[in-house]
C-alpha cells in the first residue's frame, strides 16, 4: 500500500492487485503515477500486476499554536502546542551552512542528514492524550516568506496511528532567516590602531550578539567619520575589512563574517550605527546601535606628529651649530 502524504482533505491509496493488466504491453519497462499532491512515483511494470485509485478521507489537520525553537546550530529542537494538549516535538536538521529553519521537505530518519528529523525520542516524540508516543516515520514539508512560516507534518507514531498537524506564524528570531537586534554598548578597542582604523566592538543587552566593527577612515581622521562602510580587502577610507563579525549565542558561540553595509551617522558625541548583515548561514541581520561609543581611540603610527602645546612653534635647526 502506498500513502501519498500530500497534507489537502483527500488522499490518494495506490493498491497493487494480483491481476495482470495487458494494457501495458510487453514494451513498456515503467509506470509513472502522478498524485493529486504533485508527487510521482515510478513503478517497474516487471512487477506491477495491477491499479487501483481509491479515495479516502484524511483527518483534517490539528491546529498547533505555539513553537519553540531550541538551535544546537545545524539542527533545532521543535516544540509544537495544540489547544487540546497535543504536544509534537521533533529534532529537524537543515543544510549544513545554514542557520535557520530552510524550506522543503524533511523526511523522517534516523541519519541526521540534512533536511531530516531525527528519531531520537528524547527529541522527537509527540504526547497525545496523556501518552508520549515514538514518531517512526513520516515528513514535513516547509514553506516560508521571510519570516512567516508554514509546517505541515504527517507522523506516524508508536502505537500505529498518524498525526497530521499545521502550524502557521512568525518563526522565533532564534532561528529565523531574518532578525534585528539593538545593540546596547560600543566602545573603542583599547590596542593602537593603524592610523584611521577605527576598531568597535558593540554588544546587546544579554550578550546574546556580540559585534566586531573594523572601520577604515582617512589616516588623519581622529574621531569616527560618518558614512557607509563596505567590505573590502583594502584599507581604503569608508570600507570594513574582514576582522569585522557578528558573533551570536543560540546557546552556543559562533562567529560569521558579513558581507553588507555599516553605516555611522553622528550628532557629536551621538553615534547612530546600522549593521546590515547578510550572514555566512543565509541569515540577514539588521544590527543597531545608537549612544555614546566609549573608550577614546589611539593610533600606533610613529609618524603621525604629536600635538604640540599652545604657543610653542617648530624652528629648522641652525646649520652651524649643528656641525659643532
Amino acid at each position: 500500500m502506498l500513502h501519498n502524504n500530500n497534507f489537502m482533505s483527500v488522499k490518494t491509496t495506490l493498491l497493487l492487485s494480483a491481476l495482470a493488466i495487458g494494457a501495458f504491453g510487453a514494451a513498456a519497462q515503467s509506470v509513472t503515477v502522478q498524485t493529486k499532491g504533485g508527487f510521482s512515483h515510478k513503478f517497474n511494470t516487471d512487477y506491477l500486476k495491477g491499479l487501483t485509485v481509491r479515495e479516502t478521507p484524511q483527518a483534517e489537520a490539528l491546529k498547533m499554536t505555539s513553537i519553540e525553537v531550541e538551535p544546537y546550530g545545524r539542527d533545532a529542537v521543535f516544540t509544537l502546542k495544540a489547544e487540546n494538549g497535543t504536544v509534537v516535538m521533533f529534532d529537524a536538521y537543515t543544510t549544513v551552512s545554514t542557520a535557520y529553519l530552510a524550506a522543503g521537505l524533511y523526511k523522517v530518519d534516523p541519519s541526521n542528514q540534512p533536511y531530516t528529523i531525527g528519531t531520537d525520542p528524547e527529541y522527537t516524540n509527540v504526547v497525545k492524550d496523556g501518552r508520549t508516543l515514538n514518531v517512526v516515520s513520516g515528513d514535513m514539508i516547509v514553506t516560508n516568506t521571510k519570516n512567516d512560516y508554514r509546517l505541515d507534518g504527517n507522523f506516524e507514531l508508536s502505537d500505529g496511528s498518524w498525526l497530521n498537524f499545521v502550524w502557521e506564524g512568525e518563526m522565533p528570531s532564534n532561528y529565523a532567516p531574518y532578525f534585528s537586534a539593538t545593540l546596547v554598548a560600543a566602545e573603542y578597542l583599547d590596542n593602537p590602531q593603524r592610523p584611521g582604523e577605527f576598531y568597535i566592538k558593540l554588544n546587546d543587552e544579554a550578550w546574546n550578539i556580540a559585534v566586531g566593527l573594523d572601520l577604515q577612515a582617512d589616516a588623519s581622521a581622529t574621531t569616527l567619520p560618518a558614512g557607509t562602510y563596505k567590505l573590502s580587502a583594502t584599507t581604503d577610507p569608508g570600507t570594513y575589512s574582514e576582522k569585522s563579525y557578528v558573533e551570536i549565542y543560540t546557546p552556543y558561540s559562533a562567529s560569521y563574517g558579513f558581507d553588507g553595509t555599516v553605516t555611522v551617522t553622528n550628532e557629536g558625541n551621538i553615534y547612530t550605527i546600522v549593521i546590515a548583515a547578510p550572514l555566512s548561514t543565509g541569515q540577514n541581520a539588521e544590527l543597531t546601535f545608537k549612544g555614546e561609543i566609549t573608550g577614546t581611540p589611539t593610533f600606533k603610527d610613529s609618524q603621525r606628529p604629536a600635538a604640540l602645546p599652545d604657543g610653542v612653534v617648530l624652528r629648522k635647526p641652525n646649520p652651524s651649530v649643528l656641525s659643532k
